[in-house]
């Protein structure tokens, strides 16, 4: 077993966040944590409405529901993404197509993009992978064409900035994560941001339908979730749960759809009392990468979108061979970590599902077979943290 291990990624937190969200929910002030982060969030972003809600998986399933109530047409998926993407899908229950990315850029590929809206198409999932911004102004052009929806999804994309903008505030719809390794945190949690407000009642028909969840205060068990995450975020201390096998950290699985939730008072709350940390954590991810370019050689380096201010959350590179020949306990222990290991159109139980079987998708299945990231937080030494992976 080895001692010491460098988390893949980082969202700022503290102690003192976490007791005082955890007093103000169960001491009856978590309505006040809850509107006062929406204040913050209509104040960044500027949305026409907003939905606070228990993951940013659950704010995607909305967005594709609400999508698919406004449109009646299927939904256009990015072929390599996070495996969360297909459970929201899921469980929302709507019909897809995948399209293809270029692997230099992790943007969509027009093409392929302006394929699947031709075949019917009327929306399309964007994400912003590992903090690297899409070209979103290509995607609103093709996406013009055909009337599309764009849901953008930025549960990676703390720190991307456009035009002076947050990622999450230039699609139809916004999908923010607040979960433990998306750059701001409150343990769990996510939001749906409206941006066009001719979508506002079909978001909200798909809320009322799922219940209209009142937020929970937040239970014992995730107060201490919230405080492993506090002390295990430490090399020196991270080895201990990623060498508990059940926990499955760094591992990309498929899970099931659960119940569309509200966001808890607590998670809430220490959101809120964290936000504020998140710039300085931006500019240490940037540092970082800028770094890695620089001196990280025999590697086909990500180029973000221009125009764009990149957040950075983890660095990808393209490698030369198959990632799973190349990468060791060595890069594992430095927080060098693989992709997503396959493209959703491999997935078992999914990809077999899409409308578009001819499409081809090969910039996906490169960028399964090839990338891998680097961590760019600051408990990162990028001087002694060892490159040799091509």
């Amino acid at each position: 077993m080895m001692l010491g291990r460098q988390l893949p990624a980082y969202s700022p937190l503290t102690l003192g966040a976490i007791v005082d969200s955890t007093l103000a929910a169960w001491l009856g002030r978590g309505r006040e944590a809850l509107d006062a982060l929406g204040d913050e969030l209509r104040a960044r972003y500027a949305p026409s409405d907003l939905l606070l809600m228990d993951s940013g998986t659950s704010a995607l399933r909305l967005a594709m529901a609400a999508s698919h109530r406004q449109t009646g047409a299927p939904v256009a998926l990015p072929a390599y993404t996070c495996f969360d993407v297909a459970t929201a899908a899921d469980g929302a229950g709507v019909p897809f197509l995948l399209y293809d990315l270029v692997p230099e850029t992790l943007s969509p590929e027009p093409g392929s993009l302006r394929r699947a809206f031709g075949a019917g198409a009327r929306s399309a999932v964007i994400a912003h992978l590992y903090g690297v911004p899409v070209d979103l102004k290509a995607v609103q052009v093709v996406a013009g064409e055909f009337g599309a929806i764009l849901i953008e999804d930025a549960a990676q994309g703390s720190g991307c900035e456009w035009k002076g903008r947050p990622a999450g505030a230039h699609g139809t719809l916004g999908v923010l994560s607040f979960g433990r390794g998306k750059g701001m945190t409150g343990g769990r949690g996510g939001a749906l941001l409206i941006n066009d407000p001719q979508l506002v009642p079909a978001v909200r028909e798909e809320w009322t339908a799922a219940g209209a969840p009142t937020p929970p205060l937040g239970s014992v068990q995730d107060v201490a979730l919230l405080k492993a995450q506090w002390l295990f975020c430490r090399p020196w201390l991270y080895w201990i749960p990623a060498n508990v096998p059940f926990l499955g950290l760094g591992e990309t699985v498929y899970r099931q759809p659960h119940q569309v939730g509200a966001i808890s008072a607590l998670a809430a709350g220490v959101v809120g009392r964290t936000l504020k940390l998140v710039p300085v954590e931006v500019a240490h991810r940037r540092a970082t990468a800028r770094q890695f370019r620089d001196r990280v050689t025999g590697v086909m380096h990500v180029s973000p979108a221009e125009d764009w201010e990149a957040g950075w959350l983890r660095y990808p590179v393209l490698l030369g061979r198959p990632a799973a020949e190349l990468l060791g306990p060595t890069h594992r222990a430095e927080g060098v970590m693989r992709g997503y290991p396959k493209s959703l159109a491999d997935l078992e139980g999914f990809g077999a599902r899409r409308l578009n079987a001819e499409e081809i998708l090969e910039g996906a299945r490169r960028l399964a077979d090839s990338l891998v990231t680097l961590p760019t937080h600051r408990h990162v030494d990028s001087r002694r943290l060892s490159l040799k992976i091509q």
